[in-house]
């Protein structure tokens, strides 16, 4: 074998070996870029303004009494359990909310933790385990259906309807496509909504915190006086999300949550807990915003440029092959 020939077929090996690669490697670099991370450690913030109940009312012999323009922050925090496999994760999550006028523990009017089975690939929320948020204690409650993605959608997101699962409720709902209008720093985003009706957190599974209150007519403003009177929470909740597609990753967010204090969803004399429209601090969306763009970057780098790359310089090869084989011959 002459020089030339083992120069030929080595190009023509390597450029073969090169056209697999090309064709193979979004493959096996998938469940290493999409899916969550090994380590998560994500923290995102809402602040906004609006009504929240007063605490002080319920001592006072008048009914109970809502304050308004309120200045609110929400702070969710959502972390990998050591324990996640290959297919799946524990998430651990915690929203605490409290009032930016006021400081210590008076300030908070949510502290709650939760946790949460997903699909690491997909992120869909999987029945196991049971949600466990803690706080003081409800009643028993039945156990809902446990649909959608958890708190992001999945990369390569499409134009349209998503179930989304709701965490604050434990219940699904659909984020409906709307439109792509927006952009931010050259990415163009979809804009999806969610709209939560009320739902009887009386009735929701793993719910320790104080769910219904039973108070004289008279402070829930009702005709009776001193007879009592008994009240089911309910929450509800209308969230607008823009989503970059490729990653599937929640750059902004308005929300629209309201907890609220009813004989039933639909009855006319409520008492709000709490309602306001929040969105996400300047810090978050500039942290969310960064994370995007890397993560398409690097889908794009993997999945787009290297594979091409690797197929060119593969077809380069097999051509350096064939026509130094073509050469041979007609030597």
């Amino acid at each position: 074998m002459t020089k030339r020939s083992f120069t030929g077929i080595a190009a023509g090996v390597t450029g073969v070996s090169f056209l697999v690669a090309a064709a193979l490697l979004p493959t096996f670099v998938r469940d290493s870029v999409i899916g969550l991370p090994d380590e998560l450690d994500q923290t995102t913030v809402v602040v906004g303004r609006g009504e929240l109940i007063d605490r002080s009312s319920f001592l006072s012999a008048t009914p109970v009494r809502t304050s308004r323009d309120v200045p609110v922050s929400i702070t969710a925090r959502t972390t990998l359990a050591e324990s996640a496999d290959n297919s799946s994760a524990v998430i651990h999550g915690s929203l605490l909310g409290a009032r930016s006028d006021v400081a210590g523990d008076s300030a908070v009017f949510i502290n709650s933790t939760d946790v949460v089975q997903v699909d690491r690939q997909n992120y869909l929320v999987g029945a196991e385990p049971v949600p466990t948020w803690t706080g003081p204690p409800a009643p028993p409650a039945e156990e809902p259906a446990r649909i959608g993605t958890l708190f992001s959608f999945t990369p390569d997101v499409q134009k349209s309807d998503h179930r989304f699962y709701e965490l604050m409720a434990h219940a699904p709902t659909t984020a409906r496509y709307i439109d792509d209008d927006r952009s931010i720093d050259g990415m163009r985003l979809y804009h999806f909504r969610s709209e939560l009706p009320p739902v009887d957190m009386t009735k929701t599974v793993g719910i320790t915190q104080q769910t219904q209150l039973t108070l004289p007519a008279a402070k829930w403003g009702l005709p009776g006086g001193m007879d009592m009177v008994t009240m089911n929470q309910y929450y509800a909740n209308v969230r607008d999300m823009w989503v970059e597609p490729t990653t599937g990753a929640t750059v902004d967010l308005v929300t629209s949550p309201r907890i609220y204090y009813a004989q039933t969803a639909d009855n006319p004399h409520q008492v709000t807990a709490f309602a306001g429209e929040l969105r996400f601090d300047q810090p978050t969306l500039d942290a969310l915003l960064g994370d995007a763009k890397d993560g398409r970057q690097l889908i794009r780098w993997l999945f787009v440029w290297l594979p091409i790359g690797l197929a060119v310089v593969g077809l380069l090869l097999v051509g350096t092959a064939v026509l130094t084989r073509v050469r041979h011959r007609a030597g």
